[in-house]
């Protein structure tokens, strides 16, 4: 237990500096963080936050008062990180908040089996992300409302005059990104598809164009192996047989380098070793607070554990509305793969789909998709994929909270796991 507390009390002190610095450097920041902080929620540097607070308010100059009051800064300015000052605020009180819980709790740990102690945590984290309080995130004021949402419209102003058109993050297919306006902070998708439809291959060419925009995703992986993911994205990124690179065969390795590269950069991490939801969201939170994600890809839902369920309805049920509020609580996108039941693939594309265990999943669901086979036949469609040819898919949006459903025309290589636009689409967007 000595060890979390080290561990948090580094992070918390970590976090402080970086807000003190961020003040110090624009002290315009300051009522942004006073909105989220108040100075009993500063553990470290209570007094110069009482400070810049003070010098905002009477407009004065910080650096004059920290001489006046004799305050020792000693190497604290050394860390200035750039986040925005509202997600390093909130990274504070969640921090803080754990501190405190765990101090309340050390009592009674000292009784926990030394092998139950990761999954005590576990699940006492799950409980806090879960908790708004906790996070610290959410206020029922209509003035905080208010000014978080001009915050929102002078940035979206800022980014459309640079050409950043969407309000989220690309997903490397225009269409898509044009009904949904790209993967947006706190959604939660779901992609579903009977087993080899492509599920996986879809998510992992979305996350090929994220980390190519050098954005940070992480990839729970309940089915298939690190490596296995790994040599599949590899596949998607440099237009090659993942299996190929993989054995060492010949391939280009000029474009693996590269985006092996792009994958180090982007700090891209799997993990295939947990499906424990408990587990799953203490990492997605440990992940986030250490450094920003972008987001987060759960592969799939059907296979992740819920302790204390009694039915695989009650799990499914559970596990997606958790989900969905981890993706709330933490501002970051998360993308969910799913099976689809036999009632599912009988629907329309103006219907919202079936998905196999719980009617919760499509609920819980921003974006909902649905992948299926585009050809007529389904005989030619398994020569050609047999052959290694591309083939006609179809990605059904069935749900879209907020625009369009309809269907787009797809282009899926086997080989090497790539989806592409159908250069002569039939279907069309409603």
């Amino acid at each position: 237990m000595n060890i979390n507390f080290q561990n948090l009390n580094k992070k918390t002190k970590l976090l402080e500096q970086d807000l003190m610095s961020q003040l110090f450097s624009n002290l315009s920041k300051t009522p942004k963080a006073m909105a989220r902080l108040s100075q009993d929620d500063l553990t470290y540097y209570k007094d110069l936050y009482g400070l810049f607070i003070d010098c905002y308010k009477n407009n004065k100059d910080p650096l004059i008062e920290i001489s006046a009051k004799n305050l020792q800064l000693g190497d604290m300015f050394q860390l200035f990180s750039g986040r925005d000052v509202a997600d390093i605020c909130r990274d504070i009180k969640l921090l803080n908040n754990l501190r405190a819980t765990y101090g309340l709790l050390e009592t009674s740990l000292k009784d926990i089996s030394e092998d139950k102690l990761d999954e005590f945590i576990a699940e006492l984290q799950r409980k806090l992300v879960k908790s708004n309080a906790s996070m610290g995130i959410e206020t029922s004021s209509s003035d905080s409302v208010i000014a978080e949402y001009r915050e929102l419209q002078t940035y979206y102003k800022e980014r459309f005059k640079i050409g950043g058109g969407l309000i989220g993050i690309s997903t490397g297919y225009e269409k898509l990104d044009e009904i949904i306006d790209g993967l947006r902070k706190g959604h939660l998708w779901v992609i579903g598809g009977y087993t080899s439809m492509g599920k996986t291959a879809c998510a992992l060419n979305i996350v090929s164009n994220i980390i190519k925009q050098k954005k940070r995703v992480i990839f729970y992986s309940l089915e298939m192996t690190k490596t296995d993911i790994l040599s599949r994205l590899l596949g998607i990124m440099t237009n090659q047989n993942g299996l190929s690179i993989l054995k060492g065969f010949k391939h280009n390795e000029e474009a693996v380098s590269k985006a092996i590269t792009q994958i180090q950069e982007s700090s891209f991490s799997i993990y295939s070793e947990k499906n424990e939801l408990a587990v799953i969201e203490s990492s997605m939170l440990e992940e986030h607070l250490t450094k920003n994600v972008d987001l987060f890809v759960v592969d799939f839902l059907q296979l992740v554990n819920v302790k204390g369920t009694k039915s695989e309805y009650e799990t499914i049920s559970t596990a997606i509305l958790e989900l969905q509020q981890t993706a709330q609580k933490l501002k970051v996108p998360i993308i969910v793969l799913s099976q689809i039941s036999n009632e599912g693939a009988k629907y329309n594309s103006e219907t919202v789909m079936s998905f196999k265990g719980s009617g919760s999943i499509a609920s819980a669901a921003d974006l909902a998709i649905e992948i299926n086979i585009g050809e007529t036949d389904k005989s030619v469609w398994k020569q050609k994929m047999y052959q290694s040819e591309s083939v006609k898919m179809i990605w059904n949006v069935r749900k879209n909270r907020h625009g369009k459903v309809g269907s787009l025309d797809m282009l899926f290589t086997g080989q090497t796991g790539i989806f592409e636009k159908d250069p002569n689409p039939s279907a069309i967007m409603i």
